[in-house]
This record gives structure tokens, C-alpha cells and sequence, in this order.
């Protein structure tokens, strides 16, 4: 297996967006849970003291694992708030079972998720 050292992803980041890009910026990264999403949430935090701009994050729980989704959400919720980040957290209105007739389950969710984060970048700003 390959060892990718803790400071590279930071560090590809900050190469491809130099610090005077964060300028009164706010960066909404979409965060699941999940080891690729947390990596970046923690890269990105890494890097807040190179420019003013916001960091915020969404976590968009779709309710179809029962506890397993709470527990993702309150995992995303505790994360952040040891970070500094501020996170917003969405739901679907209603279940998604019920909105997926005509669409598959997964398109039902991948739309409820889009809606949110698209609602969470336009308040974030």
C-alpha cells in the first residue's frame, strides 16, 4: 500500500488555490461522513489561516439507514463543531421512498441532496 503523507492533500490544495483566491470567499464543502469527505473538511481547515474567507459545511442526512444516518449526522455535527466549522444539516421533506415513484430511489436522493446544498450555498452566500 502507498503512504500518502498527512500534509500532502493540504498542500495540493494550497498550490492550486494560493491564498489571495480565499479573499472574502466562503467555501461550502458537502460533507457526508465518510473518510474522503472528512479528509477534505480537514484539509480545508488546515488551510483557513492563509486567507479570510468562510468555511462552512452541509450535511445532507437522507434518513434511509435508520440510526446509521443519525449517527452520521451527529458525528458530521460534533466534527465540525471541534473545528470551528459551521455546519448545516438537511433533511428530505418526507421520506424519499415516497418521492421516488418515477425515479429510481438513488436519483430520489441525489435531488433531495442537490436541493439542499443548492438552498445551503445560496444562504451561505
Amino acid at each position: 500500500m502507498t503512504h500518502v503523507p498527512d500534509h500532502w492533500l493540504p498542500s495540493q490544495l494550497a498550490s492550486a488555490w494560493p491564498s489571495e483566491q480565499w479573499q472574502d470567499v466562503t467555501v461550502l464543502v458537502a460533507i457526508s461522513g465518510g473518510a474522503d469527505s472528512v479528509a477534505l473538511l480537514r484539509a480545508l481547515v488546515s488551510l483557513k489561516h492563509i486567507g479570510p474567507g468562510q468555511l462552512q459545511a452541509a450535511h445532507f442526512n437522507h434518513e434511509l439507514r435508520g440510526r446509521e444516518s443519525d449517527a452520521d449526522e451527529a458525528f458530521v455535527v460534533d466534527l465540525c463543531a471541534r473545528w470551528g466549522v459551521p455546519c448545516r444539516t438537511g433533511r428530505p421533506a418526507g421520506t424519499l421512498k415516497d418521492h421516488s415513484a418515477g425515479e429510481g430511489l438513488e436519483s430520489a436522493a441525489r435531488h433531495a441532496r442537490y436541493e439542499f446544498l443548492r438552498q445551503a450555498a445560496a444562504d451561505a452566500g
